[in-house]
């Protein structure tokens, strides 16, 4: 998994191969002291102030920042984020890629917030996916946090998620599952896997389009089902499947957790929220978040 560091590296390499040669222009390399304010232009959920310090400490170590603000505050029209201090001419190297961090990863994490939100009272965890933006999934997951969502797994090596192209090409659904109960010797347990990875027992979630599907996975014992584009009527017959389910005193099969994916958006997600689902993943949350809008200004 790449690193800050290098996230952070690569985005200053990026916007200053050889130099800001306007600053170096106007300022020589004598420029002289200057104070900039971070500057909210709408309401949001902040994410990224960490990251928007860290640019200007990997520039410069005696930049001196301060923020007034936490990830995953809320934040208003007009308010104070942060200040910067030092060189002009270094403020200004740092100034856009610290802004691209803040403004991206505040969007993701105001989307997220959205989200939470419009589903409360309901149970549900607001999950994100891997459809992130190559390079920045460390921090998009991170932002989905802030918002009040939950990461779902970080990389294809984290768990097992059967989808429709892996049952197509193995042949069956059992088939699949067969071959991945191999592969991990598995044993069933109702535990989420802890946010951002790092599972030790590697779980086993299966993708159900069909109610077929859905009885496939139950006889053959998985972990989660996550039920792709299916309308919330079809969920709420998983839902009532699952919670007639029947175990044996002392039995080792758990009942698996129930995700929803697919065709969410803000104006149905207390629809699937009010069925009962344990879990609702959201690409829209990484790869649609509109970025905030936020102003650094140079006094």
């Amino acid at each position: 998994m790449t690193t800050l560091n290098q996230i952070i590296s690569e985005a200053l390499k990026e916007d200053i191969p050889q130099g800001d040669i306007t600053s170096l222009a106007i300022f020589g390399c004598k420029a002289a002291k200057a104070h900039g304010v971070f500057i909210a232009k709408q309401n949001f959920i902040l994410s990224g102030v960490d990251v928007a310090e860290m640019v200007f400490k990997t520039i410069s170590p005696h930049i001196r920042f301060h923020a007034f603000k936490k990830n995953g505050s809320r934040v208003f029209k007009g308010q104070k984020i942060a200040t910067v201090s030092g060189p002009v001419d270094l403020l200004l190297k740092g100034e856009r890629v610290a802004l691209n961090f803040l403004q991206q990863l505040s969007g993701v994490a105001t989307l997220t917030r959205q989200f939470v939100d419009a589903i409360k009272p309901y149970k549900a965890h607001i999950m994100d996916t891997r459809k992130t933006i190559p390079g920045l999934r460390l921090l998009q997951k991170k932002a989905v946090r802030h918002g009040g969502g939950v990461n779902h797994r970080m990389s294809l090596s984290d768990m097992y998620l059967i989808k429709d192209n892996h049952i197509a090409a193995a042949g069956s659904l059992k088939l699949a599952i067969q071959k991945v109960k191999q592969h991990g010797k598995h044993t069933l347990s109702p535990a989420l896997p802890p946010q951002g990875g790092g599972v030790k027992r590697r779980l086993i979630e299966v993708e159900a389009d069909t109610l077929a599907q859905v009885r496939e996975a139950l006889v053959e014992g998985v972990d989660m089902i996550l039920l792709d584009n299916m309308t919330p009527a079809q969920i709420k017959k998983v839902v009532q499947i699952i919670a007639g389910m029947a175990l044996p005193v002392g039995a080792r099969r758990a009942v698996p957790l129930l995700e929803v994916s697919g065709g969410v958006n803000l104006k149905n997600v207390r629809k699937f929220a009010s069925t009962g689902v344990a879990r609702i993943s959201i690409g829209a949350l990484t790869h649609s978040a509109s970025a905030v809008d936020i102003s650094l200004d140079i006094e």
